[in-house]
């Protein structure tokens, strides 16, 4: 691919993936062939954080990690970059011009579409498309970071509060969590707790909380015998045919087919 940066290829790894960047930073995307067999929607871009269903990727700094979740049917891209890549192609930022994405998960189809061209086999030998394909995907990354970096700037939530609304969240995904019970663990308005909540994760945060259910409930369908109601209500779910309608929706699979999946 050219001096400074590297990609490799994961079919189907059978759980989470752990990327470890080493000297280099690494894009690690996530390419979900079943929602790409059922569906001919692109992915929802609010759909973030450890979400179940869309293409997304998600990016390792220098000497750090990023574990990419499991489903059904995937495929892994991983592309590192050196630091020599980015001073190649102009960009001069002082640390990791990319930290601002750092432990992000996040949807982009023009990214996600740039990684598979630099992976596509008939593109191997062309060293100018590649070096083309790999500025627009580097600057590409690199305007995305500015702009997070600018919309963290605006106003946030600290790393304490999110700690402490993660925990919150997980010990009450079996019943309703509201946004005025949320901004008083944050120790904030509901006005300023859901503006500073989207600053800091990209999405409103009944969107966050329903992705994380429904990542639960993969985990759940995978890893345990109970029964896809016993599943659907430790999620918050009144109802099995709400819970498979929404995890369909999210994952292009009903419940009961995913787990046959992961048997």
């Amino acid at each position: 691919m050219g001096e400074g940066a590297a990609l490799s290829r994961l079919i189907r790894p059978s759980g989470p993936v752990t990327v470890g960047a080493g000297a280099a930073m690494a894009v690690a995307v996530r390419i979900n062939l079943i929602a790409r067999e059922r569906s001919m929607d692109r992915p929802d871009p609010a759909r973030l954080k450890a979400c179940v269903a869309p293409d997304y990727y998600t990016i390792a700094p220098a000497g750090g990690e990023a574990t990419l979740a499991a489903h059904a049917a995937q495929e892994i891209l991983l592309l590192t970059v050196g630091v020599e890549t980015f001073l190649r192609f102009g960009v001069t930022d002082e640390g990791c011009p990319l930290a601002a994405l750092r432990g992000r998960v996040l949807v982009d189809p023009l990214i996600t579409g740039l990684v598979e061209q630099l992976a596509d086999p008939t593109s191997a030998d062309d060293a100018g498309l590649n070096e083309s394909i790999l500025r627009t995907l580097v600057l590409t990354l690199v305007r995305t970071a500015r702009t997070r970096s600018l919309e963290a700037a605006r106003g946030g939530l600290t790393a304490r509060q999110l700690g402490a609304l993660r925990d919150h969240v997980e010990a009450g995904l079996h019943r309703p969590l509201r946004t005025a019970e949320l901004a008083k663990v944050a120790g904030l308005s509901p006005f300023h707790f859901a503006r500073a909540f989207k600053a800091s994760m990209g999405a409103p945060p009944g969107e966050w909380i329903r992705l994380r259910r429904l990542t639960v409930a993969q985990t759940l369908l995978e890893k345990t015998q109970q029964s896809i109601t016993d599943v659907a209500a430790a999620v918050g779910y009144e109802s099995p045919s709400r819970f498979a309608r929404a995890f369909r929706a999210t994952t292009g699979l009903s419940p009961s087919r995913f787990r046959r999946a992961q048997a």
